[in-house]
């Protein structure tokens, strides 16, 4: 049981308690009430002793009334107390998590960035890759094949990332995957490069 909810079981015991001395004093307060004008209007003798013990009974009931709402008072403060403490405990629990995804929030920009850096020494790399199959013959693709589709499959990849909205949206059929296109190019400049072998013959043949 948290310190709150002791806390706030404490303050409800405290106010039904003092419902009952209410109504304790109340019950007192008719009877004084009932007997008085026996016991001072009539003398009646055993009217006025019982009148002086309601009377003592009422004197005790309103001072415990008194009590009883003081530590009512008492208890509201410590319930309020509680109740802050436990608000700075949550806020601090709240504060340490915001710390661990922080450090997680920051790790993904760094992730990025080497993600980036890959993607912009891979194209580097590509161009070069792409001059050299054309000195060696292959015609397929040319830069603007790769420019344009590529361009394509970058935006396609660009599209699952929060910054979609940034990007031109693609239609379903200009959507296309790198790997994809390179190995369809791949297919084509292959099977030049098997005529150039002589290896269609022989596949052809064994077919």
């Amino acid at each position: 049981m948290t310190d709150v909810q002791t806390a706030e079981q404490t303050l409800a015991g405290l106010r039904r308690k003092r419902e009952a001395c209410v109504t304790h004093t109340l019950a007192l307060a008719e009877d004084r009430h009932r007997l008085s004008f026996s016991a001072h209007g009539n003398g009646d003798v055993a009217a006025q002793k019982r009148l002086g013990e309601l009377n003592r009974a009422s004197t005790t009931a309103a001072l415990e009334l008194e009590n009883i709402d003081a530590a009512i008072a008492e208890a509201t403060t410590r319930l309020q107390s509680a109740r802050r403490e436990a608000e700075i405990a949550a806020d601090r629990a709240k504060a340490r998590e915001l710390r661990k995804a922080l450090g997680e929030f920051v790790e993904h920009g760094r992730k990025l960035d080497a993600a980036t850096a890959v993607l912009v020494a891979e194209c580097g790399l590509l161009k070069d890759t792409l001059t050299k199959l054309h000195r060696l013959g292959a015609s397929v693709p040319t830069h603007d094949q790769v420019d344009a589709l590529g361009h394509h499959a970058l935006l396609t990849a660009l599209g699952q990332t929060q910054w979609r909205r940034r990007f031109e949206p693609l239609a379903p059929n200009q959507r296309r995957t790198f790997s994809l296109l390179f190995d369809s190019w791949a297919a084509m400049v292959e099977r030049d490069i098997a005529v150039r072998l002589g290896e269609a013959d022989v596949k052809s043949e064994a077919a």
